[in-house]
């Protein structure tokens, strides 16, 4: 079961942890399903930026490989949010209240998606520590740690799935 599958993550993801203070959110509140959409967006650009950055990194020979693959994931993770933000602000006109609220109370209590954006949320803060807090590197550091941190849970999510849960005596 579920429980067995993932133990004490289910009790982080369902505690109140909310990322990007969706705990000052009602859960029926449109900026909710806005917050989700953009979050999706960073989610998508900072792996982009991980996958497509390493070999561009790479093979133009830059003498600094890490600081490029950091600006590379940056420029994915602003441009993955900005895309994400125009198509649901567009989206939003397309639907009714109602959609609108039932959509972002559901968001509001699946676990699966508090948990992935814990992991995402937790290696972005790990990337920020890791700039040393030194201005110019605090948001490319921090894109590479979301990239990181959405890998996380999806390589958590695929290792829970091949893993038995049935013990034998």
């Amino acid at each position: 079961g579920i429980n067995a599958e993932y133990g004490d993550l289910k009790l982080i993801a369902m505690g109140s942890y909310e990322p990007l203070f969706g705990f000052l959110i009602p859960p029926e509140h449109p900026a909710r399903l806005f917050a989700h959409v953009v979050n999706k967006g960073v989610q998508i650009g900072s792996v982009a930026g991980l996958v497509i950055g390493a070999p561009l990194a790479y093979f133009r020979k830059r003498p600094q490989f890490f600081l490029s693959l950091a600006r590379y994931t940056a420029i994915s993770t602003l441009t993955g949010a900005s895309v994400m933000a125009g198509v649901v602000t567009y989206r939003m006109t397309q639907m009714d209240e109602y959609g609108i609220s039932d959509r972002s109370y559901r968001l509001a209590y699946n676990w699966s998606q508090k948990l992935m954006d814990y992991f995402t949320w937790s290696g972005g803060l790990l990337g920020f520590l890791s700039s040393g807090l030194r201005v110019t590197k605090m948001l490319p550091y921090t894109c590479i740690g979301l990239g990181f941190g959405t890998l996380g849970f999806g390589v958590a999510k695929v290792l829970g799935k091949n893993r038995s849960t049935t013990t034998t005596a």
